[in-house]
This record gives C-alpha cells, sequence and structure tokens, in this order.
C-alpha cells in the first residue's frame, strides 16, 4: 500500500468511528462543529438573534426537561404555534455569508397537536418584515420530514442560491408544517393552509463550508428513523476491512442489524445505510 493509499484508509477509518460515534450519541454533535469554516447561527444559550414570525411564541428552556432536545449547552429554543398556517423562526441574514459557508444545518424536534406523522421543515431566505409580516421567500431548501418527539437534524445544501437572489436575502428562516401537507409556494398558499399547534425545539444552528456537514445530517437522519423504529443504535460491527472500502452493521436495541458499506468514490468516501448512500469529502 502506498502512501497516498494509508492515508485515505485512515481518513476512512477516522471518519467511520466519527459517524458511529455520532449514531449513538444522544446530543447530535457535529461532525466539523469546531472547524474555521463552520458559523454558529444558534446556540441558544444567549440571544442569537432570532425571532418568531407572526403567530409564534418563542422561549428557552432548559436542559434538564428537555434533555433529548437541547443537543449542545445548557439550553435550547422553544417555538410554540398555536393557529399559524407556517410557523417559523427568522433572525437577520447578516450573518450569512453564503459563498463561503454554504451547507446549514439545525437539531430539531417537533410536536403537533392532533396529527402524527411527520413534521417537515425548510430553510428560508426571505426579504421582508422580521417578523415574517409581508415577506418574500426569495429561496428555500427541499423540505425534510422529522418525526415527532424524535430528535432530528434538517440541513440545506445552499450552494446552489442563485447569488443575487441571496444578496436580496434580509432575513433567514426555518420553517415546518405537517409532512402530509403540501408546503405552501405563495402567500395564498400558505394562509389557506390548516393551523399548525403545537412546538417544535431547535437548537445548534450552523452553517458550514464542507458539504460533509450536510452529509453527516443524512446519516443522522437515516439513524435516528432506524432508532426510531429500533430502538437506539447499540453498537456498529465490522465485518469487512479493505485499502478502498469498509463493510458491517449497525445493531440496535431490538437486535435489529442494518448492514452499512464505507468505500471510497470520487475522491471521497460513500457510506450506504438502509438504502440511503451518503457521499463525504474526506475526513472530520
Amino acid at each position: 500500500m502506498n502512501r497516498e493509499e494509508g492515508s485515505t484508509h485512515r481518513s476512512r477509518r477516522e471518519l467511520l468511528s466519527a459517524l458511529a460515534g455520532l449514531a449513538a450519541a444522544p446530543a447530535l454533535a457535529g461532525l466539523g462543529a469546531g472547524t474555521e469554516d463552520t458559523v454558529g447561527l444558534g446556540g441558544f444559550n444567549d440571544d442569537d438573534g432570532w425571532l418568531p414570525a407572526e403567530g409564534t411564541e418563542l422561549t428557552r428552556v432548559e436542559r434538564g426537561p428537555w434533555s433529548t432536545a437541547a443537543s449542545a449547552g445548557e439550553r435550547a429554543l422553544r417555538a410554540t404555534a398555536d393557529g399559524a398556517s407556517v410557523p417559523a423562526i427568522t433572525r437577520p441574514a447578516d450573518a450569512l455569508e453564503l459563498l463561503e459557508t454554504p451547507y446549514l444545518t439545525a437539531d430539531v424536534v417537533p410536536g403537533v397537536a392532533g396529527f402524527d406523522g411527520p413534521v417537515a421543515f425548510e430553510f428560508r431566505l426571505a426579504r421582508g418584515g422580521a417578523e415574517g409580516r409581508d415577506r418574500e421567500v426569495v429561496a428555500r431548501s427541499d423540505p425534510v420530514a422529522v418525526r415527532q418527539a424524535v430528535p432530528g437534524r434538517v440541513y440545506w445544501d445552499a450552494s446552489a442560491v442563485d447569488p443575487l437572489a441571496a444578496g436580496r436575502a434580509t432575513h433567514l428562516e426555518i420553517a415546518w408544517y405537517p409532512a402530509s401537507r403540501d408546503r405552501g409556494d405563495d402567500p395564498d398558499g400558505e394562509a389557506a393552509a390548516a393551523p399548525y399547534r403545537g412546538a417544535v425545539i431547535v437548537d445548534v444552528v450552523r452553517a458550514s463550508g464542507t458539504p460533509d456537514a450536510v452529509a453527516a445530517a443524512r446519516f443522522v437522519r437515516a439513524i435516528r428513523r432506524l432508532e426510531a423504529d429500533h430502538g437506539s443504535h447499540e453498537r456498529t460491527e465490522v465485518t469487512e476491512r479493505g485499502p478502498t472500502a469498509d463493510a458491517g452493521r449497525f445493531v440496535f436495541a431490538d437486535g435489529a442489524s442494518v448492514p452499512y458499506r464505507f468505500a471510497a468514490a470520487d475522491g471521497g468516501f460513500r457510506l450506504t445505510v438502509a438504502g440511503e448512500a451518503v457521499e463525504f469529502e474526506g475526513g472530520v
């Protein structure tokens, strides 16, 4: 094995080790969170500049009674809606530099009264009032569905957003609604939607310069779906080790095992688990 192959092999080992730890960690600590190209947009231990959109109320909650929701630090943000069509939280976009850090993630735990399906989340760039009044959405992510009462991570690869559109934005938003409902593509559509009643816990909003942040969020989402079905991740068993690929299985509390394969691909790595392939550029 030459030096380059050895370096790739070790990097893959390090990344797989981090991913296995991430799957088991209730804190959902982010890969690359401490890197220089990551901007914290909300940890909610102090005032992070987030405001409620119209029809949404915000409070801080302590880690103690909300330990599954507060993914870092001692507090998280609780956003409560009682009749809003599309609840949201919003903050000025002045701290957002999409050219340098276009990969956005946030940790969430949703809940809604009278509905037991998953909740869809979107990042949005908007132009308009600070509380969402008379706003114009200039760019938005695809929706990411999260099961109720289960910690999840939502994400947006905003690297393809038109710089002119991003430059027009005055606010960054995180919005949510029942995943079974079509999202509102215009203000009239949103106004006509069924009202949302319930709370969402939000924590650790970040913008990163590496696409691995979104890849890790997709991996967390896949693992959390499996944990919702099979209980917590118990261990990772490696059944194959090679110079360009590893394989094994994630084992869960009810005894279920889910195979994974981790292989070199296109100068990075591809992790396939539960039918979902996630691409990583390199190590953590």
